[in-house]
């Protein structure tokens, strides 16, 4: 609560006095007689309350609203009202009524302020006025609808104004849950068919629209569909279709509309007829589509499709030819082409029906004399039967091998005969290695069932000889191979070339001996001092790490079915390897003196001695350096001590291979000398030093 004093001393807040100018116009009486009426006034102030405050107001536009309060305690019975904080000049009693509302008094706010008799004040709360406008529907949906079965429709009002709910019906009712400003029939049926109107509710009052006619057409439902139909050309045809609900309908061949005129009658009504068929032009798969009444004219539904299926007369176009011969083994597709509507072939030999044969073609394979005899066939269709033929065929037997020429081995020069047998055959010809031969130089018989082939040549006669036999009649292009003779013409051996007539081996060394043969060789042997060698049955023989045991004669024997030639002898000699039986011994001697290495090996041939690895040569203070004895005189400690070894070299084959003597340490030893020494004499004090020292060599 707000306070505020309006006596002699506090005025109102629209006109304050500040309490200093009070003050200086007041006697000491005024003031004593103030004090007391303040203090009166104070205590009666605290009780004043306001028991009912101004309340909200609701109105329409057009009408007043009244706001009214009531205080309790000591008041003036002063009062003033406010409007939204601005004071209402007038409105000075405990209630407060508005001038006419218009809309844009919406939500203005009134208090008031009651005035206490001693010049203080409290206002009340806020009150807020609501101005509500007249509901008005502005506009809305069409007045009819004419609706599709399935289809959907949105009734939708506009309206101004201060509303508070929407509610449409159907045929007077209220429909559940239809309270926005629109309305949708959505997936429509004959249910939804009525008279639709809507109200508008507000505070003021309540508008309506309508009503709004809905209708519903029902979209077309097939009842019956056309049977499908076969039929032989030239012959009639109806189709006859029926649906519920429908307004037109059209006949279709694989979906496309049809029209009357030709030989097509009834295209719009539930009976199609076709008369005069045609089998190139009017089969095919025959619809009714029944398109809807009203608002389902653009709807339509189609019936299952008729098949109509229009025979052609059979007829055999073309054929096999009349007359067959055959080889046994052989084939033959008889094959015919026929035209029209066909449902079956057969065909048939010596005028008895043949099982499985019921397609254009009839094949015999792998001919054989039961495959002999007439053939016909007949074509069958719905509308008639066709035959062709008769077709003769006849089978000649193939020729089959009883005896095949045996296989030969045959030295030059001589002569070889081969002979064949074949049932059914009505020709021969003789072949060498899948060639064919002709009589002429040393062949004769090439084109019988004996070859014969004299003075036989190892390099161009053998090979594979077969006999072909070919049929006779229809079996001349088939033939008949005998398995092969194999005829093997041998060449003389002869050695023409081979190994030096001796060789010089050194003892771990090898050698290999070769020899080079033609002809046609069967087995080579090599022999040691005329005894064979075990093993040694190949051009080549290898002496390897040989030994005094492999020196010998040689010779090597090259076997042919047609002869023997051989070769040798050839002399191999072995030298040993040099052996050391006797190394040089280290020796310790003095400069000037004369020192002797002695050393002995077998089987060498030559030696030569070394200091350090390098060999040494006679002159100067040595001798002896390629003898068993090696002497170094007026020895030299600086440049004779090393390390002494003898190379001895082998003989002969061996003179390559070489052996080295452990080696002989000698040190020469120098003679000392004193190079330098103290002084003669020297004269020491008790308790002194001195060092006496020399300098030597050697």
């Amino acid at each position: 609560m707000r306070y505020k004093f309006r006596n002699a001393l506090f005025l109102d807040s629209r006109n304050p006095i500040t309490m200093k100018q009070k003050l200086s116009k007041l006697t000491f009486a005024k003031l004593s007689t103030f004090l007391f009426y303040f203090l009166l006034s104070y205590q009666i102030n605290a009780q004043v309350t306001i028991t009912t405050q101004p309340v909200d107001e609701v109105v329409c536009v057009g009408e007043t609203a009244t706001f009214s309060v009531v205080a309790g305690g000591t008041t003036s019975g002063l009062y003033q009202w406010y409007k939204n904080g601005i004071l209402i000049p007038g409105a000075t009693g405990d209630s407060y009524t508005t001038p006419i509302t218009t809309f844009s008094n919406n939500l203005d706010e009134y208090d008031v302020e009651v005035m206490c008799l001693c010049g203080t004040s409290l206002f009340s709360d806020v009150a807020e006025l609501t101005v509500d406008e007249p509901v008005n529907i502005t506009s809305g949906p069409f007045l009819s609808y004419n609706l599709c079965e399935g289809g959907s429709q949105t009734l939708t009002i506009t309206a101004s104004g201060t509303i508070s709910g929407y509610q449409w019906k159907k045929n007077g009712s209220p429909i559940s849950g239809a309270i926005n400003p629109s309305y949708n029939i959505s997936n429509a049926t004959s249910a939804d068919a009525g008279s639709y109107t809507v109200e508008v509710t507000g505070p003021c009052n309540i508008d309506d629209y309508g009503p709004i006619a809905v209708s519903v057409n029902l979209i077309p439902v097939v009842t019956t569909s056309p049977s499908s139909a076969i039929k032989c050309e030239t012959e009639t045809v109806t189709f006859t279709a029926a649906a519920t609900n429908a307004g037109s309908v059209i006949w279709q061949k694989d979906g496309v509309d049809l029209s009357n005129g030709g030989t097509i009658s009834g295209a719009t009504t539930t009976s199609l007829t076709i008369s005069n068929l045609c089998f190139t032009c009017d089969p095919g798969n025959y619809t009714a589509k029944f398109f809807g009444a009203g608002a389902c004219a653009s709807q339509s539904v189609i019936t299952n499709p008729a098949n109509l299926v229009v025979d052609e007369a059979v007829e055999i176009t073309s054929g096999p030819f009349l007359s067959y011969n055959l080889c046994e083994g052989g084939s033959q597709t008889l094959t015919i082409t026929a035209s029209g509507t066909i449902s079956g072939y057969q065909w048939k030999k010596n005028g008895s029906p043949i099982s499985g044969a019921t397609n254009p073609s009839y094949s015999i394979s792998n001919a054989t004399s039961t495959d002999a005899g007439s053939y016909t066939v007949e074509v069958t269709g719905p509308c008639n039967i066709d035959d062709y033929g008769p077709i003769a065929v006849g089978v000649n037997s193939i020729p089959v091998v009883t005896t095949s020429p045996s296989s030969a081995i045959k030295c030059e020069t001589e002569t070889v005969t081969f002979t064949a047998a074949a049932s059914n055959f009505g020709s021969v010809i003789w072949q060498k290695d899948g060639v064919d031969l002709s009589n002429g130089g040393t062949i004769s018989g090439a084109t019988t069932t004996t070859l014969t082939i004299s003075n036989l040549c190892y390099t161009c006669d053998p090979g594979n000889y077969t006999a072909k036999f070919f049929g006779a009649g229809a079996c001349a292009s088939q033939s008949v191979i005998t398995n092969p003779a194999n005829l093997i013409v041998d060449e003389l051996v002869e050695i023409t070339s081979g190994p030096l007539p001796s060789y010089n081996l050194c003892e771990g060394g090898s050698q290999t001996l070769t020899i080079t043969a033609s002809g046609t060789i069967s087995g080579y042997q090599w022999k040691k001092n005329g005894s064979p060698i075990s093993g040694a049955i190949n051009p080549s023989y290898n002496i390897s790490n040989a030994t005094s045991a492999d020196a010998g004669s040689y010779t090597v024997e090259v076997t042919g079915p047609c002869n023997i030639d051989d070769y040798g002898p050839i002399a191999v000699s072995v030298n040993l390897k040099p052996v050391v039986t006797t190394s040089p011994s280290s020796a310790i001697t003095c400069a000037t003196e004369t020192i002797t290495f002695t050393a002995a090996a077998t089987n060498f041939g030559s030696v030569i001695w070394q200091k350090d690895g390098v060999d040494l040569s006679n002159g100067g203070t040595i001798s002896g350096a390629t003898t068993t004895t090696l002497t170094i005189s007026n020895l030299c400690y600086t440049c004779d001590p090393g390390n002494y070894t003898a190379k001895f070299f082998g003989a002969g084959a061996c003179a390559s291979q070489s052996v080295i003597t452990n080696p002989a340490n000698l040190i020469v030893d120098e003679l000392v000398e004193i190079t330098s020494g103290p002084l003669p004499s020297y004269n020491l004090c008790e308790g002194g030093s001195q060092t006496l020292t020399i300098t030597a060599s050697g």
